[in-house]
């Protein structure tokens, strides 16, 4: 491990993105049912509100202690004492510390934003709410490997893509897995399901672009060749190789999905008890692969450390 603060931080930064992914997954949910007749609207979207309260407040929280732990890091030392004395210093001194603030500023937003129940209510809420994520989003792209080659550069613009497009694809598959589909009627899941469909396809797409721009990037960064042998002898490779195979398997459970969606106009029963077991399914692996995206991102990239 690269030194004694990685799983803290590792840990820090997947609480992060797994809630930012059940947060983008709430707002997508409440987005498709705006567009959609169902009996007994009221209770999932408070249960939807709920969701995206509990997220953004968990991101509100993790934020500083990712600081504090990034500060603990430059001091080398995990006293308390010194990481309070050094922490204003840190935020405002630093690249990554002054990148914080707007994600803070953000994250609070979310939090009030879901806390106002009339406000959410309407378009506008929703509307803002979904902007504050994305802004959330280009910010923490400005973080990490990624801003090594300055502001505004590919990598910040791939960096922003990959994490938007994984918490569309994996919030999605949580959110309606876990919370919107649980007692739902087959005739109210079919245009769900379809629309969550064609989102993480999309997403996925830009999942595969993305990605793979990143691991060659990875890769090069520790052989200009780009060979594969940091793939097979690193953290960061191994780690990714796992990601990878992961999110393979998630392709796969999305395809048995889609077939099921695509077999009739409207979900059987015994179909939709099915999807709804295998969306159940999927969504644990993509919780698997969002922690395994905060133990990437807190790895040095194929360096073999």
């Amino acid at each position: 491990m690269d030194n004694f603060l990685f799983w803290p931080r590792a840990i820090a930064a997947a609480v992060f993105d797994a809630t930012f992914a059940g947060a983008i997954g709430a707002l997508l949910a409440r987005l498709w049912l705006h567009r959609i007749q169902i009996a007994q609207p009221e209770p999932l979207h408070a249960r939807l509100r709920r969701v995206l309260v509990l997220c953004a407040a968990a991101m509100v929280l993790a934020l500083p202690a990712q600081m504090a732990l990034t500060t603990a890091t430059i001091l080398g030392s995990s006293s308390y004492v010194a990481i309070r004395a050094e922490f204003w210093d840190v935020v405002t001194g630093t690249h990554a510390g002054r990148v914080l603030i707007p994600d803070f500023a953000l994250a609070a937003v979310l939090l009030v934003l879901g806390l106002a129940r009339p406000l959410m209510r309407r378009r506008a809420g929703l509307a803002s709410a979904i902007a504050a994520a994305l802004m959330l989003t280009a910010f923490r792209s400005a973080t990490g490997h990624a801003a090594g080659d300055g502001n505004f550069s590919l990598p910040e613009a791939m960096q922003f893509l990959h994490p938007a497009s994984i918490a569309i694809w994996a919030g999605g598959v949580i959110v309606a897995g876990w919370v919107v589909f649980p007692g739902m009627t087959p005739d109210a899941m079919t245009p769900i399901g379809k629309r969550l469909s064609t989102t993480a396809t999309w997403a996925i797409a830009a999942v595969g672009l993305s990605g793979i721009y990143n691991a060659w990037r990875g890769l090069s960064l520790s052989d200009p060749g780009a060979s594969l042998n940091p793939l097979l002898h690193t953290q960061w490779g191994g780690l990714l190789s796992v990601k990878s195979a992961l999110v393979a398997f998630a392709l796969l459970l999305g395809l048995k999905n889609r077939l099921l969606l695509g077999r009739n106009p409207e979900l059987s029963q015994t179909d939709a008890k099915s999807f709804a077991g295998w969306l159940r399914v999927e969504a644990c692996v993509m919780v698997a692969i969002l922690t395994l995206s905060g133990f990437l991102a807190n790895s040095p990239p194929a360096t073999g450390q």
